[in-house]
């Protein structure tokens, strides 16, 4: 093992080992330490806030302008059903039906009469 030489010699480098650490560490406790930014807030950016609100403004804007004209008086109002002539909105000729209560042939969708084209 060890001799007594040895172990006193080993154990004075450990203890100067320990010292310079001590002191390494003394000197970085008395640095000032620097001084950090200010993080920035965590989110969206308020600019980018604002100007989504900005567009949901305008949008509910428009939403609530269309509403308006489909509640007005002048609306034009769906003919009542006494007024129309039976069988006014099936269609031109007999749709096929099959089992399942589908019609045999595909049809085309019927257009919306506000629709655009």
């Amino acid at each position: 093992m060890f001799s007594e030489g040895c172990m006193n010699e080993a154990v004075s480098e450990a203890a100067a080992r320990l010292e310079r650490a001590v002191g390494r560490l003394a000197e970085a406790v008395a640095k000032p330490r620097p001084v950090a930014e200010p993080a920035a807030p965590a989110g969206v950016p308020p600019e980018q806030v604002a100007a989504l609100a900005q567009r949901l403004d305008v949008s509910l804007a428009k939403l609530r302008g269309v509403l308006a004209e489909l509640d007005a008086p002048e609306a034009e109002a769906p003919e009542p059903e006494a007024s129309r002539p039976e069988g006014a909105d099936l269609p031109a000729e007999p749709v096929a039906v099959e089992e399942d209560g589908l019609p045999s042939h595909a049809q085309p969708p019927a257009a919306h009469p506000e629709e655009e084209r």
